[in-house]
């Protein structure tokens, strides 16, 4: 019953010393603002069907949003039915009042376009903010063109070195794309004069996509922000991290020529419990079992004696389980090995005491003085190896990290307690088993059932009867290393044993050298499981937009300190290469100063362009004046492109 409350937490910060500055800083954010890492939701288009992916997401973001998770209200006294009831996650439960908790605080599908519309102006530079009232002196097509060409000239081709920064690269990519929607959309209308497409394609080209699409309009995404801080309530953001990706999976079926998947810490949690439970789940651990009995049968020509210590094997693990989920109660990626730690250790303790047992029946003795003679024989080396076995694990306890500590403690109990249990269970089943009566056959035969234990004599005889046939001799007659005497008689010669030793100082030489050379892997990524879906997710966005969905988080103790922090980040950014993006609540907000400045600008842009003349024909001039801009357009972007390559190789994103 204990067992089955034992959970697995996943994250990194979970394991690391909890006094470091940058776990107590992430904890702080935590509290602060309760989400850190949002849900990634990318929808993935091979074709590129742009608006089958936005209508993806519109469908997606509607339900997400209103994810709950319905619960028992804390503190209420429960009767024994109830516990269970909810326990096995019946609902309702008759009697047991519920509490309803908001999973989601918001969903980014598309940007708010009002508050552009209101506002973009007043957050530019001014450097900027006069760019963009050039390129709108003249609202005719042939001078918009040529304007957009001045400014292309201007920010990127005379200024090269901007395409080498963090925000001129990224400006440079927004507005190629911009410009690629806009001339598309001016070649449909001369097409079918669809004149919708090209209010679109304009508005985006004055703002900015309103989705977030990768470059090549294949991939989109959106981002989901928790209700649910990770620390105190994990047992809610776990069931909204199942939720988004039973929803995704139903979407799937939806939408079958898209692709979706989730991203970010906690699809990335979601995934690892999952990959950890089936690793470490009863299914390997029975194989592990099996294979181990094979082999202790083949080697102890006898298979009642190696089923007893897998059997016993098999209840300590469990009792050890139950023994973590009463202290612990959550373990670690690392801790959660304990099973198959134990199974490898605890086995040689079975393997030992069935030897012991096994001597004093060749020796002529009874059960009672065979299992006397185990204890006398080999019990104090058991004691003693599990002990200091043990006794290095707990070690572990004292190392500041946090999944060491589990692990120290969860493997070292876990010895202590596998060694009860073979030291007690073990030879209580080889005494009950070689008794000369039996207990639950005369109960049967008492209540006229006698059959019974004979029909299921008969299919234990049947099952564990391979073991005896001929073939199953031969197969694991290698199992009885005979060849270990040979190997005595070698080794015990003196000029052997002086090659041994010089073979090893040898070994141990190139061994110390080679250890020198070890390096550590940082990249958390390469030591998730191979394949898990968030981890292809993840990938994904980082190949289309170049920006890792799990990103290092800062704070600042007010807007000029953010505005500092900021600075220096995109100038790291463009020095290494290494960052993405930077984004900080003053992107958003200038100081008063350039807002005083822009104010100025903006009303005299107002002014301008409720003065600007509206074409009333396209004259043959016009014409002419276009179709030499748009050669010099094409002319401009060859040339950014080829400037993004001198500029940074292989690596250009242009």
């Amino acid at each position: 019953i204990a067992s089955g409350r034992l959970r697995m937490r996943t994250k990194i910060e979970d394991m690391m010393p909890q006094d470091i500055p940058q776990v107590v800083e992430f904890q702080n954010i935590l509290d602060d603002y309760t989400s850190t890492t949002p849900i990634t939701i990318a929808i993935e288009s091979k074709s590129k069907d742009v608006a089958l992916m936005k209508k993806c997401a519109e469908d997606i973001s509607k339900r997400l949003e209103k994810l709950v998770r319905i619960k028992p209200k804390e503190g209420q006294k429960l009767n024994l039915k109830q516990r269970w009831a909810v326990m096995t996650k019946q609902f309702p439960v008759e009697g047991v009042e519920y509490d309803t908790v908001k999973l989601v605080k918001r969903i980014d599908c598309k940007i708010d376009k009002e508050f552009f519309a209101n506002h973009m102006m007043m957050i530019q530079k001014k450097k900027d903010l006069e760019t963009f009232q050039a390129m709108y002196s003249s609202i005719e097509l042939p001078r918009l063109i040529e304007n957009i060409n001045n400014s292309f000239e201007k920010e990127f081709v005379d200024d090269a070195d901007n395409l080498n920064s963090l925000d001129g690269e990224s400006e440079a990519i927004l507005g190629l794309e911009r410009i690629y929607k806009f001339i598309k959309s001016i070649d449909r209308f001369a097409d079918n004069q669809d004149s919708l497409k090209v209010v679109d394609a304009v508005n985006e080209f004055v703002s900015s996509p309103e989705y977030m699409i990768s470059s090549d309009n294949t991939l989109l995404i959106i981002t989901l922000h928790e209700n649910v801080n990770i620390n105190d309530q994990l047992d809610d953001a776990m069931n909204l991290g199942e939720q988004v990706i039973d929803s995704l999976d139903a979407y799937k079926k939806l939408y079958p020529n898209l692709i979706l998947g989730a991203g970010g810490g906690m699809a990335l949690q979601i995934d690892e419990s999952r990959a950890l439970a089936q690793d470490f789940g009863p299914v390997k651990m029975l194989i592990t079992l099996i294979l181990i009995l094979i082999l202790l049968i083949g080697s102890f020509r006898s298979w009642k004696n190696p089923f007893y210590s897998v059997v016993t094997l098999f209840i300590a693990i469990l009792w050890v389980t139950g023994f973590l989920a009463l202290v612990f109660q959550y373990l670690s990626m690392m801790s959660a090995s304990f099973g198959l730690i134990l199974i490898g250790l605890g086995i040689d303790f079975g393997i030992h005491l069935m030897s012991g047992y096994r001597d004093g029946r060749e020796q002529g003795f009874n059960t009672e003085d065979s299992i006397v003679n185990m204890y006398e024989k080999v019990a104090s080396g058991v004691v003693t190896g599990a002990l200091t076995t043990a006794i290095v694990f707990y070690m572990m306890a004292l190392i500041r990290f946090k999944a060491y500590t589990e692990m120290g403690i969860a493997v070292g109990s876990g010895i202590i307690i596998t060694l009860v249990t073979m030291m007690v269970l073990l030879p209580a089943l080889i005494v009950f088993d070689n008794k000369e009566y039996s207990i639950t056959g005369n109960i049967f035969r008492k209540i006229h059932l006698g059959f019974i234990p004979y029909i299921l004599n008969l299919i234990v005889n049947g099952i564990f009867g391979i073991f005896r046939l001929k073939i199953f001799s031969i197969l694991t007659s290698p199992l009885q290393f005979r060849f270990l005497e040979g190997i005595g008689r070698m080794v015990s010669n003196v000029r052997m044993a002086v090659f041994i030793v010089l073979a090893g100082l040898a070994a141990t030489y190139f061994s110390f050298d080679a250890g020198r050379k070890i390096e550590f892997e940082y990249d958390m990524m390469k030591l998730e499981p191979v394949g898990i879906p968030s981890g292809i997710t993840q990938d994904k966005v980082l190949e289309k937009f170049e920006i890792s969905t799990d990103y290092a988080l800062l704070r600042a103790k007010d807007l000029d300190e953010c505005r500092d922090l900021i600075k220096k980040l995109k100038k790291a950014g463009n020095r290494t290469e290494l960052i993405g993006r930077d984004d900080g609540i003053t992107e958003y907000l200038p100081t008063r100063k350039e807002q005083e400045e822009n104010i100025p600008l903006i009303n005299n842009f107002r002014v301008k362009m409720k003065n600007l003349p509206i074409p009333g024909e396209y004259t043959n001039e016009d014409h002419k004046l276009f179709l030499g801009e748009l050669t010099r357009l094409h002319q401009n972007i060859v040339e950014i492109g080829e400037l993004s390559i001198t500029g940074s190789g292989e690596k250009n994103k242009i």
